[in-house]
């Protein structure tokens, strides 16, 4: 019960503080259909999906406005992002294998969105994103946007039957509609490169940035790249020592004398930790796995047919907790942070060795962890963690154990 009631108050403390840290609004503009510039404070949640809306204020203590597609053409964060209103045709094809079309040519129907802006100059590139959904868009006239066209379609019919000798995936033919390729080497190619250079270019953010950047200076145009000065640290690494706390309690059958409390003992622990962060919501989001080393040794005696005997528990295991961290940024070097993660538990048998009685050899089963971490100087970082209960006789039908653990984990980055 006492592992339970510090879970609760883990996730009070957390919610209390991610609920009154700062909102990042950061200094941007807007314009409005009637064209005027409004400069202000623009909620940046570094957008996954294109948005459709904004959050925005006036000043720093104003209250937050929220800007809508309707009523506003252009919004940007300064030196971040960019995002325009535009009316376009895409092709909203789906690229899974079970809801592919059988048509080559792209099936364009006309919305109204927000692209993002990735590179502006002679030739500009804009960016559409939702749900796995990715399209690229460029001025291919000074007055108009167009979709570069890629899309992956189901061979059927006829075509099929010349492809017979052909793998098939997922069980069916596949093609690619690799138009953007011809529509670069006819608008996007100051430099007069052959087709051939144009073929290895890949529908991909880096690779058609780097296609329009050497256009734009071949140009001789100073165009904005929004992307090249966005560094992002994908990934980290930790060595995690720390201190557990973990008490041990067996039960078996009424009457049956095989309850034992081995009571709370601290012992260390030693785990290294790689992080993995998402490319998206300004870094919040990452995924966490730390393999770690735990040794849990400790006897007492319980009481056997009205006598009392020694009995000894020596439990050590590798656990690799796999799971998400959510980062509060409270400024460039102090990060608050929240983890959660399943904790697989890869044992040699628990063993249980009694005076006067047989021993036990159990099997440790998975749990749950929670914790709740404070980083400074992006360096070094403090995590108080919980773990639900773990059975370390899982094998056993008629015997149970509760092995609680609370940790206080020191955290060092080494990249």
């Amino acid at each position: 019960m006492k592992n339970y009631f510090n879970t609760t108050l883990l996730f009070l403390f957390v919610f209390s503080i991610t609920g009154f840290a700062q909102i990042n609004f950061e200094k941007g503009y807007f314009i409005n259909n009637q064209g005027g510039k409004v400069d202000c404070l623009i909620k940046n949640v570094d957008w996954r999906n294109n948005p459709t809306e904004f959050e925005y204020r006036v000043a720093e203590s104003s209250e937050i406005i929220l800007g809508r597609i309707k009523s506003v053409s252009e919004f940007a964060i300064t030196g971040v992002s960019k995002y325009i209103r535009v009316k376009v045709k895409i092709d909203r094809s789906s690229k899974e294998l079970n809801n592919l079309s059988t048509l080559r040519s792209p099936e364009f129907t006309e919305e109204e969105l927000y692209l993002k802006v990735l590179v502006e100059g002679d030739k500009a590139l804009y960016r559409y994103y939702f749900n796995g959904l990715e399209r690229y868009f460029y001025n291919a006239k000074s007055s108009s946007i167009e979709q570069l066209v890629y899309k992956v379609y189901e061979i059927k019919g006829e075509e099929a039957l010349k492809l017979h000798d052909k793998e098939k995936e997922g069980g069916v033919y596949l093609g690619t509609n690799e138009m953007y390729k011809q529509q670069l080497f006819n608008n996007v190619n100051c430099q007069a490169n052959s087709m051939n250079v144009f073929r290895s270019i890949s529908y991909k953010k880096k690779s058609l940035i780097r296609v329009f950047t050497k256009h734009n200076k071949c140009k001789g145009v100073v165009g904005k790249d929004y992307e090249e000065n966005i560094k992002r640290d994908w990934f980290n690494l930790r060595i995690r020592p720390g201190i557990n706390f973990s008490s041990l309690e067996t039960e078996g059958p009424v009457g049956s004398n095989a309850s034992v409390d081995f009571g709370t003992k601290s012992n260390f622990r030693l785990g290294v930790e790689a992080e993995f962060v998402l490319p998206f919501n300004n870094n919040k989001w990452s995924v966490i796995i730390e393999p770690t080393y735990q040794h849990y040794k400790t006897e007492t005696t319980a009481e056997y047919f009205n006598s009392v005997q020694a009995v000894q528990v020596d439990y050590k295991s590798i656990e690799l907790p796999v799971g998400m961290r959510y980062k509060v940024f409270l400024n460039d070097e102090n990060v608050m942070f929240l983890n959660a993660a399943y904790v697989s538990n890869f044992s040699q048998k628990t063993k249980i060795e009694f005076e006067r009685r047989a021993n036990l050899e159990g099997e440790a089963t998975n749990n749950f962890a929670f914790g709740l971490g404070y980083e400074f100087n992006s360096k070094f970082s403090l995590e108080f963690r919980v773990s639900t209960s773990r059975n370390l006789l899982g094998n056993y039908v008629f015997l149970n154990s509760d092995y609680k653990t609370s940790s206080i984990i020191m955290g060092y980055k080494l990249f």
